[in-house]
């Protein structure tokens, strides 16, 4: 089995990740614009938006 690799960030700071996201969001007028500009896929926005995935530090830093 292979083990569990760490998670990138707290909590406290995928909550920081979604609320910038979803500014962007609101900001560009959709999840899809996002994703263009931020070089990710819509679906993956939206699991990050609705907490079902972590952000990873390759995105958080485009969204820096």
């Amino acid at each position: 089995m292979v083990p569990r690799q760490k998670a990138p960030f707290t909590d406290a700071e995928n909550a920081t990740i979604r609320r910038v996201l979803a500014k962007m969001a609101d900001d560009l007028g959709s999840q899809a614009k996002v994703a263009r500009a931020i070089g990710v896929s819509q679906p993956t926005v939206s699991a990050i938006l609705s907490g079902r995935q972590g952000a990873s530090v390759g995105l958080a830093r485009r969204i820096a």
